[in-house]
């Protein structure tokens, strides 16, 4: 009889240990999640993917480990979670406009198709910046220059990204026409650029761009929000000088396709709780951005309206998108 009752106890016990198991192997997340960067620390991206991951945590209960995986464009750590991203929702990206633009342009190895949308979490505008030596004042003057003068005006640009695609389009309305000049790596390298002299206008991202702008090196023409800045009130839009361009910078999360839709929702619910902390929103607010927050649906909606905007930059550039074999 006692020899029964300890095998009755063993059963038991095992019969928790494997229930305990089995709900710790359903819980998500139970450990920490990992959001790849493809840009340095310290840049665009990583700085606001940074701030909203500590938020993130405390709804979610895990750590939101950045991985900077910096290298051509963004592309090498997009490329990362493509090619070794787990689809159990403990691998994100960290997505901007920029990490789709080189899809269309054929620069890739990977689809778009190969992603899932999880959230968008921010929005930011960019400037066109120029010398403060620079003979033109505003957009008119620039696009007039441009137009009597093709190919004069060297414009900074990083090949099949928003830096490229929106002179383009300024180019297409305004019937300028400027010398873009290709610099590799991002914003820092551009801006290093025009500091050398080795190039003349640049779009660029007003908090990147700050400091210069106090040391007078360089000068504002236009804004490309649908509104004037708070900090820059006497720089117009692009719009408002009579260009019809309006871009808006996004910076949200992708995970690899066929991760879990409860996954992503869990994960989306809470970055959605954190668009929402007034102290998070005064932090976005100070480095420059503004909280826009878009779960899944919303953002593969729009995403839907966005990637054919892209397909038209992208022919309208002379790139082709490149067939999958």
């Amino acid at each position: 009889m006692k020899k029964l009752r300890i095998l009755v106890v063993c059963f038991t016990v095992t019969l928790m240990v494997l229930s305990l198991n089995a709900w710790a192997a359903d819980k998500f997340p139970s450990h920490p999640i990992k959001l790849v960067v493809g840009w340095n620390a310290g840049s665009s991206q990583d700085v606001p993917q940074r701030i909203a991951g500590e938020y993130a945590k405390e709804y979610l209960g895990v750590p939101i480990a950045v991985v900077n995986t910096p290298g051509a464009s963004g592309m090498t750590g997009t490329r990362e979670v493509v090619k070794n991203g787990t689809k159990d929702g403990y691998t994100l990206l960290s997505t901007a406009d920029s990490t789709w633009y080189p899809i269309f342009c054929g620069l890739t190895d990977y689809d778009i198709n190969e992603f899932v949308y999880v959230a968008n979490l921010l929005k930011q505008t960019l400037v066109v910046a120029v010398r403060a030596d620079a003979p033109w004042k505003d957009m008119k003057d620039l696009t007039k220059d441009a137009k009597q003068n093709p190919n004069k005006i060297r414009w900074a640009a990083t090949v099949g990204n928003q830096s490229h695609f929106i002179p383009l389009n300024i180019e297409k309305l305004t019937g300028a026409k400027f010398r873009f000049v290709a610099i590799p790596g991002g914003d820092t390298q551009r801006q290093a650029a025009m500091l050398a002299g080795n190039v003349d206008v640049l779009l660029t991202y007003p908090t990147t761009v700050m400091d210069y702008i106090t040391s007078k090196k360089f000068r504002l023409l236009g804004v490309t929000y649908p509104e004037r800045l708070d900090v820059f009130p006497d720089v117009p839009t692009i719009k408002e000088q009579g260009i019809d361009v309006v871009y808006e910078f996004r910076v949200g999360l992708a995970a690899p396709a066929g991760t879990p839709a409860d996954r992503v929702k869990i994960i989306a619910d809470a970055y959605g709780k954190v668009s929402k902390n007034p102290e998070y929103l005064k932090k976005m607010s100070d480095q420059g951005f503004t909280v826009e927050f878009e779960g899944p649906e919303a953002l593969t909606k729009r995403m839907e309206s966005f990637t054919k905007i892209l397909r038209e930059y992208a022919k309208e550039s002379g790139y082709t998108v490149k067939k999958k074999k």
